[in-house]
């Protein structure tokens, strides 16, 4: 779990909740963490002992900043009579983190105090080979392996740099690490060490009764000594305090030009969205990739991290900043997808950023014959959200560069992966992830896909193929209500199986996307009464009824669940869906009240420094499996703004929304 995330598009830092540096991405966001789950520290030496931030000695109180891409941590200790405040950012202009650490003395009595800073760089994801060394040139320690250097340096804001240092052996030959050399106090100017290393630097100081002193600490990335130097002297020369104001300030920006009025909603929803927004762009590669999650906590767990681009969460992550204003970032996402997008169509599991194929447990070869090892929805929703991206931005060079290479790719594609009988689509496997079906969810969203495509085709009067995709769509929506809408249940199935003889055996367990996509798609509209059957199936049947409520994603989910008795986790991104059908329909200020009692479920269920998790324990309510996710920030940014066009259209507010879909 992460505290706040900090990025620029190439260099992406998390940091946990005791302020401690978890996670560095760099020259990628999601490629190469340097840091990997290992720990870079923040400790003093006071009255002859060492106390680490880790301790429990601090209490310690982290927050990302809701208007800026910056973070905080606040630690206290009556005990030791000190109090630790940081700010953090990273630069946006060059491959800079920065951290600002103010120690007080809350004693009546002078002391000498040390601040320590401890690193644990694993550089290239491996720890073979790597360096660690003194640099008396920059007076800086200096990680590296290979074409990857970090260099590390720190100073009072009066001037005075770092007055020891040690670099050894962590976690190899016996050795703990060297930040233990700081548990009298000293270090031993150890100069170099490679292999499984770490380093450690102190700064010293006497503080008078209630004095204050401030140090920045700095880390550089680059690819070689040149590089890392210059940027080092760039610090120096413009100084740390001017390029945390600029960086804070170019976010302050970003955030502002959207022109959102926010009307009567709670401060907190509107913190949470701002924040939101800035972990998406602390997420988003300059080159176009969007990963789900950078916090490689979920290791402890699995065998994986969430660093991957899922086409379907990035879409949704794109859209967005889309209907948020930043059209310029969602572009590169398409363009990304233009480029990594497969000669027959379709999009693999999930991708690094750098565009290459991504782990999966997927095969293609299964019960003795071959198949296609992908989600076809995912290759649906981002024709889908490019339709939005059109809508809001009438970017119609850019729609006719990608048209044959993404849109028509991607259409025929859906089209080829359709059954002529059903007019559902082929299996594949489902959102979750867990089965190989044809589910409600992927077909929704194939129909949105073929109307997207229609839409771009006639656009640029391509009419011929524009009316295979809508004749395509339509038998697909047939389909879909002949085969996948269970009318003695009232509700839609979770999912088809296609049985050796052709024959379909179906799947009724009760799952959220299933209703979720077949109104955000438009499968059907709002007023049928089918749709509204299965939401209320939802609500009465899946929706949890115990602690705190909230739509879990479907009624057989173990995912993380708290335990047999239990019900399934609620998930942020189906309570948000949940939120989304219910301002479709919402004709009063008291039904948008509802929509803002689950916005406010969700702001109640953030981590103490305001970040949404994947899911929570449905009695508690305490953040389970990744945090942040992306995917959960975006369904909230969307569902705010999907308020705001509310109470415009209900004339609630004036223009709430100036960005509206034309």
């Amino acid at each position: 779990m992460r505290a706040y995330t900090l990025g620029n598009g190439s260099m992406h830092v998390g940091v946990d909740e005791r302020g401690q540096i978890r996670d560095l991405y760099y020259p990628q966001v999601g490629r190469e963490n340097h840091v990997s789950g290992r720990t870079h520290r923040i400790g003093v030496y006071v009255d002859g002992a060492m106390h680490w931030t880790s301790g429990a000695e601090w209490e310690i109180t982290a927050r990302a900043h809701r208007d800026t891409m910056a973070g905080s941590i606040d630690a206290r200790s009556g005990a030791l009579g000190l109090r630790l405040t940081t700010r953090d950012i990273v630069y946006n202009e060059r491959n800079i983190f920065l951290r600002e650490v103010v120690i007080t003395n809350e004693m009546a009595v002078p002391r000498a105090v040390s601040l320590f800073f401890g690193q644990e760089f694993q550089v290239g994801e491996t720890v073979r080979g790597d360096t660690a060394y003194f640099d008396p040139r920059a007076h800086a320690i200096i990680h590296y392996e290979g074409k990857r250097m970090f260099l590390v340096r720190a100073e009072a804001s009066t001037g005075e740099v770092f007055d020891e240092w040690s670099v050894g052996l962590s976690g190899i030959e016996g050795k703990e690490g060297t930040y233990r050399d700081a548990d009298d106090g000293m270090l031993s100017k150890n100069g170099i060490e490679h292999g499984q290393v770490d380093s450690v630097i102190r700064c010293s100081m006497n503080l008078h009764p209630g004095e204050s002193k401030t140090f920045h600490y700095w880390i550089c990335a680059g690819e070689y000594f040149r590089d890392v130097f210059a940027l080092n002297q760039y610090v120096r020369d413009r100084t740390p305090e001017y390029l945390m104001g600029t960086a804070s300030d170019y976010w302050r920006a970003w955030l502002q030009r959207q022109g959102l009025k926010f009307s009567q909603l709670p401060q907190d929803i509107v913190d949470t969205f701002t924040r939101s927004l800035l972990v998406i762009r602390a997420h988003t590669d300059r080159e176009g990739a969007i990963i789900a999650s950078s916090d490689t906590g979920i290791l402890n767990q699995g065998r994986d991290t969430y660093a991957y681009t899922w086409p379907r969460d990035a879409a949704y992550a794109a859209r967005a900043l889309i209907l948020a204003g930043d059209g310029v970032t969602a572009k590169k996402f398409f363009e990304f997808c233009n480029r990594i997008i497969s000669d027959d169509g379709y999009f693999m599991h999930k991708y690094l950023p750098d565009g290459s194929v991504g782990s999966s447990w997927h095969p293609w070869y299964r019960n003795g014959a071959k198949e296609l090892p992908i989600q076809a929805d995912e290759t649906a929703i981002v024709l889908v959200v490019l339709r939005e991206y059109y809508q809001v931005t009438r970017d119609l060079e850019f729609v006719e560069s990608v048209f044959n290479s993404l849109i028509k790719n991607a259409a025929q594609f859906l089209v080829w992966h359709t059954d002529e009988t059903s007019g559902l689509p082929k299996p594949s496997y489902d959102l979750w992830e867990e089965h190989y079906c044809i589910s409600t969810y992927t077909a929704a969203s194939t129909y949105g896909a073929l109307k997207s495509a229609e839409f771009f085709a006639d656009l640029l009067g391509k009419h011929a193929i524009a009316e295979t995709y809508r004749k395509t769509a339509e038998k697909m929506q047939e389909g879909i209500m002949t085969h996948l809408y269970n009318s003695a249940r009232g509700a839609f199935r979770k999912a088809a199986f296609v049985s050796a003889d052709g024959s379909y055996a179906f799947d009724d367990t009760l799952d959220f996307s299933t209703t979720f996509s077949v109104f955000e798609f438009g499968v059907l509209p709002q007023s049928d009464p089918r749709l509204q059957k299965s939401f209320e199936t939802m609500e009465r049947e899946l929706e949890v009824k115990i602690g705190i409520g909230g739509m879990p994603r479907f009624t057989t989910d173990v995912y993380y669940r708290a335990g047999a008795d239990m019900p399934p986790n609620p998930w942020t991104v189906t309570t948000l869906w949940k939120a989304q059908y219910l301002l479709k329909k919402a004709k009063t200020k008291e039904e948008l009240d509802a929509v803002e009692d689950l916005l406010m479920w969700a702001v109640a269920r953030a981590t103490p420094s305001g970040l949404l998790s994947e899911q929570v324990h449905p009695v508690t309510g305490e953040a389970l499996s990744v945090t942040p996710l992306v995917w959960s920030h975006a369904e909230f940014v969307t569902t705010v703004i999907e308020y705001l066009q509310r109470m415009d259209d209900l004339n609630l507010c004036k223009v709430c929304y100036p960005l509206r879909r034309r």
